[in-house]
Order: C-alpha cells, then structure tokens, then sequence
C-alpha cells in the first residue's frame, strides 16, 4: 500500500514550514496562504490551516527511511538540535534508550516532537528498504510509511474491519493485531487504527480523532481517498 499524499490540520503553518523546510530540509511543492506542502520521497505531505475552534490538532505519522540508516537519523537529528523522544530505559545502566526495535515488524525506528505536537517517526524496516551509502538527510527518506487513524465509539479491530471492506485493504501480517490497535497495509505503507485514548507510543499522548485526509494506493493499485472530517 503506498501512501501518495497526506493532509493533516494544523494552527500555526509558519512554525511547521520552518520546522520541515528548514530545519529537516524537506522541498517545499506548494505555498498558500493557508496551507502547504512538501514532498517526502514518493509521497506529499500537507499541512492546513485548521477549520477547527479551541482544539490543537495532533497526529502520529511515520517515515520510511533506508534499512541501514536508523542511527544515522537519530545522530542527524542532533545536528538539527531535534530531540528524539526515549523509547525505553536501559535497565543495566539506567540511561534512556532513543531506538525502538520492533522485532516482529523487523523494523527500528526514531521518535520527535513538531512544532504542532505531532509525533513523528523515522522508520527503517529491513525487509523493505534498501540499504544506502549516502550521508543521511531527507533526500533518503523514501516514503510517507504510517498515519495513526483513530476509532471513536468502536474498538480498532471492528473499525480495521470497516477500512478493509471499504477500501479493499489487508491486514499486516507482522506482529499481533489488538482490540486497541490494528495495522492494515505492508511494509511500503500502514494505516494504523488506534482506539481513541491509547497513548501513542512513545508519549503519554492519547489517540484522538482530527481532520485529515489520505491519498493512497491499495493492495490492487487502486487509487483511493480516506477521509476524516
């Protein structure tokens, strides 16, 4: 499943171009007044001037990144004075540990903070992306990977069920499903259905719905639109 575009909503775009054009060096492909976007590898992502009052939107999203280059992203992001998020402690020394290994995904990943609250991950799964030679920057980042899409009302597995019907979607075969979180799609691209109020992995944040919308392309290569409103 490849993800071609992601919309999300945000309140302050002056900051969030700063920060992705800037700061992580990704090419701005489109300046509005109200929105803009970037380009991320193969894929866009947008950011909107928010329609809603009184409310700060938050996502998680990902990034997929070559298989070799986890360190390389995390060490880059302290060039960029980005703090990644600690994933875990070491319990033999007691110091934070800043890269998630996801053994069953057989993927290692890397977690900051935008200006907006966005969790954002760079993802290096092994049995997807190549390995690269080149100094890690954002011209290595091949693809927008995963969008956190949350379940109100409902738990994951029965809203999972739903975007698999409606959008011709498997589910990810790596790793247990749950009630509270439920994976759809491969290793090129997920969408990842939380329940509302699980915390995103690594914060204390809980899952919570907001506008977004995704272009992507299913198991068939058929293009398709999700949106949330």
């Amino acid at each position: 499943m490849l993800i071609q575009e992601l919309q999300l909503h945000a309140n302050d775009l002056s900051a969030l171009k700063t920060f992705y054009c800037d700061s992580l060096g990704f090419k701005m492909v489109a300046n509005n007044a109200d929105n803009f976007t970037v380009q991320c590898g193969t894929s866009k992502l947008t950011f909107l001037k928010t329609h809603l009052i009184n409310a700060k939107p938050y996502y998680h999203f990902a990034f997929n990144i070559p298989s070799n280059q986890i360190k390389d992203a995390h060490n880059w992001l302290k060039t960029k004075q980005i703090e990644a998020m600690p994933t875990e402690i070491d319990e033999a020394t007691n110091q934070p540990i800043y890269i998630a290994a996801f053994d069953a995904w057989q993927a290692e990943a890397v977690y900051f903070y935008d200006p907006a609250g966005n969790i954002v991950e760079f993802i290096a799964r092994h049995e997807f992306s190549r390995p690269s030679s080149k100094p890690f920057s954002m011209e290595n980042v091949i693809s927008i990977s995963e969008i956190g899409l949350v379940a109100v009302e409902k738990d994951s597995k029965e809203y999972a069920a739903e975007l698999r019907e409606k959008y011709d979607l498997t589910s990810f075969q790596k790793g247990t499903n749950r009630t509270d979180f439920w994976a759809l799609g491969a290793d090129n691209g997920l969408l990842l259905a939380f329940r509302e109020g699980r915390k995103y992995f690594p914060t204390d944040l809980p899952a919570a719905r907001f506008p977004l919308k995704v272009f992507f392309e299913n198991r068939k290569n058929i293009d398709c639109e999700l949106q949330i409103w």
